[in-house]
C-alpha cells in the first residue's frame, strides 16, 4: 500500500486504484529534458524496508505537523486548493518529503522554520533537484504561514495561479 492510500484509509476514504507519482513517483510524466537531468526511481523498485521507512516517516509528519503547517493547510482547505501533504520523492538517489505538493500546478510549498536559517545551501540544492523534474519550490517562513492572504501573496509574487 502506498503512502497516499494508507492516509486515505486512515481518513475513511476509498483507496486510489493506481499509484500516483506524487506519492511514489511511478507514473510521473517527465519532460524529455527532466529525464536527462534527473534519475527518478520507481517506488516499487525500493526495498521493502525502505518503503516501510517512507511510510512511517510520512505518517509521523502528517500526524504531528507544526503549528505553521496546520495554519497553512487550513488556508489551502478554505480556498479549495488541491494539495498533498508530506509527499515523498526519490530523485538522484536522495529521499525527499515535501510539506505540501500542489499536483495541478506542480508546485512544492515548504514551510520553513528556524532550522532553515542554517541549511540554506541544502535547501537551494533540494529546490534545484525538484526544478529538474519540473516542480517549482516556494518557501514560506513560519510567520507568513499564518497570514490569511498568503495564497494571494504567493500568486502575485510568483506570478502563478493556485485557485
Amino acid at each position: 500500500m502506498n503512502i497516499r492510500n494508507h492516509i486515505r484509509k486512515q481518513q475513511g476514504k476509498k483507496p486510489i486504484k493506481k499509484s500516483s507519482v506524487y506519492t511514489v513517483i511511478d507514473d510521473f510524466k517527465l519532460s524529455k529534458r527532466a529525464k536527462k537531468n534527473a534519475q527518478v526511481q520507481p517506488y516499487e523498485s525500493l526495498s521493502e524496508e525502505h518503503r516501510e521507512w517512507i511510510l512511517e516517516n510520512a505518517i509521523r509528519m502528517i500526524e504531528h505537523p507544526t503549528e505553521a503547517e496546520l495554519a497553512f493547510e487550513q488556508t489551502l482547505v478554505r480556498c479549495g486548493v488541491e494539495y498533498e501533504k508530506q509527499t515523498f520523492f526519490r530523485i538522484n538517489g536522495k529521499d525527499y518529503f515535501l510539506d505540501f505538493y500542489l499536483p495541478n500546478s506542480k508546485i512544492a510549498i515548504e514551510i520553513d522554520g528556524s532550522i532553515h536559517r542554517t541549511q540554506k545551501t541544502y535547501d537551494k540544492f533540494r529546490d534545484k533537484e525538484f526544478a529538474r523534474i519540473g516542480i517549482k519550490t516556494i518557501r514560506i517562513h513560519n510567520r507568513k504561514a499564518y497570514l490569511s492572504d498568503i495564497l494571494h501573496i504567493i500568486e502575485v509574487r510568483h506570478k502563478i495561479r493556485l485557485r
